[in-house]
């Protein structure tokens, strides 16, 4: 695998990371303020929650299409090598 491909992956999975505990932090904000009936605030922590998420979404499937790339690549690669076909 390239640096560039590995410096990407390794992007994604930080990206993805962060957008986790955003997330989190936007839903737990937003679940406090609305107990403190701070309407502006809880509605402020539900955005964050649901950017967190869409973020966190469009990473994750980036990564999902990566890996379904890699494994298609090294199945083509045994079956090169054990020269084996499959029904």
């Amino acid at each position: 695998m390239s640096d560039q491909k590995a410096a990407v992956m390794e992007m994604a999975a930080t990206v993805s990371s962060a957008a986790s505990k955003t997330t989190y932090a936007g839903a737990a904000s937003g679940f406090v303020a609305y107990l403190a009936s701070i309407d502006v605030l809880a509605w402020l922590g539900i955005a964050i929650a649901l950017g967190g998420f869409a973020v966190n979404w469009y990473y994750k499937r980036l990564e999902n299409k990566r890996a379904d790339e890699i494994h298609k690549l090294k199945v083509e690669q045994w079956e090169k090598y054990y020269d084996v076909k499959q029904d």
